[in-house]
């Protein structure tokens, strides 16, 4: 059941519309004795896998041949401390949610998919949303920094995220800012990746089934 569940969520990234380039991020904290990692972090580019994480390893696995030295020093340096910050956050979020549905002793699962979008015309999309064993749970508008809560059990975390301005902040710099930075400069300098598009190209993968 939880082999699915995770799989299922990794597989959910699919492939960008044609004129449209897309870096989309899904992360997936686990309860404990599931003999997956309680942390799981996957990086994609259209439909190419460029980045890798989970909690047994130190640090994460991330693209690092760009022609431009700088640009993947600085690109390395945003999503390493996102990855960081999104697994003690997850963490946090998955202990209070089993908390307020009240469920113990059987395995859950929280999951955030979240990315951006750019389309040749200029036009910019980014999202974030939340689900909890496979369900949805809440969302963030990143224009306005409204939380969604799509089950009553959301509420508390939808008052907690919207009264605390450090985190709305991290939300709106990494979902309109660096998101969006990252993908232009991937595009620009990661090429190589990109043009090999539908290969993946992170030794850490797992199939969907």
């Amino acid at each position: 059941m939880i082999r699915m569940t995770v799989l299922g969520i990794l597989c959910w990234v699919h492939a960008a519309a044609a004129g449209t380039h897309s870096l989309h991020f899904v992360q997936i904290e686990t309860s404990e004795g599931t003999g997956f990692p309680e942390y799981m972090y996957v990086g994609m580019l259209d439909d190419v896998q460029i980045s890798y994480y989970d909690s047994t390893m130190e640090k994460p696995v991330l693209p690092t041949h760009w022609s431009n030295k700088t640009k993947s020093e600085e690109f390395l340096k945003i999503h390493t401390d996102y990855i960081i910050y999104g697994r003690e956050v997850r963490k946090w979020s998955l202990r209070n949610i089993v908390q307020h549905f009240n469920h113990t002793g059987v395995i859950h699962t929280y999951q955030n998919m979240g990315g951006c979008e750019l389309d040749d015309d200029g036009t910019r999309r980014s999202y974030s949303s939340h689900a909890y064993d496979g369900k949805d749970f809440i969302s963030v508008d990143v224009e306005t920094l409204t939380w969604i809560a799509a089950v009553p059990q959301a509420v508390f975390y939808k008052h907690k995220r919207e009264a605390d301005p450090a985190l709305q902040q991290i939300i709106f710099k990494f979902y309109r800012q660096d998101c969006f930075q990252s993908l232009e400069w991937y595009l620009q300098y990661g090429m190589e990746t990109l043009q090999r598009k539908g290969k993946v190209t992170i030794s850490y993968s797992i199939p969907c089934v």
